[in-house]
């Protein structure tokens, strides 16, 4: 009943689906069949807020929660997802849906975005790297390749030329 009084409280149209999600998880034959059935129950109740307030929107507040921590070096898909309370591959899933690109790949373009706009500080990569959540050159190197194709160095010749790039190093 209690259940039945939540759907009604949130419109949905097809509480009953949801009921028989409920029974399906309350007697799942496996770990995987039972990950999945709140998988997909959660994707319901995401659905369901969202169209109720779209800024509850659950991939939203992941991008948002990205925007606040990126910093972090500790930062990943693992920790995302616990702080919502989620499985990480659903987080993936309903992330990627939302944006077309995976949440890590969000966290890395966050990063470079913010990397980016300090290449032209004067601050050395290393420094860089600490506070755009990289942590180390290295790293930061490493992701600008992946997915921007380029070194921040090779960026930073090309805003404002090769001798600059060795002052910066």
């Amino acid at each position: 009943h209690a259940i039945q009084s939540a759907c009604i409280d949130f419109h949905m149209i097809d509480c009953f689906s949801d009921l028989n999600a409920a029974l399906r998880i309350s007697s799942a034959s496996s770990v995987h069949v039972l990950m999945s059935e709140i998988d997909h129950l959660l994707d319901s109740l995401n659905t369901i807020f969202a169209s109720i307030d779209p800024r509850a929107s659950l991939p939203l507040r992941m991008k948002a929660y990205v925007d606040e921590n990126y910093i972090d070096q500790n930062l990943n898909v693992n920790l995302v997802a616990d702080f919502f309370s989620i499985s990480p591959s659903y987080a993936i899933r309903i992330f990627q849906r939302e944006y077309d690109q995976t949440l890590l790949q969000y966290i890395h373009h966050r990063r470079i975005s913010r990397a980016k706009e300090e290449l032209s500080s004067g601050k050395s990569i290393g420094e860089i790297a600490e506070i755009t959540g990289y942590g180390t050159s290295v790293n930061m190197i490493r992701s600008f390749k992946k997915y921007e194709g380029l070194t921040p160095g090779s960026i930073i010749e090309k805003q404002i030329g090769p001798s600059a790039k060795r002052k910066m190093s």
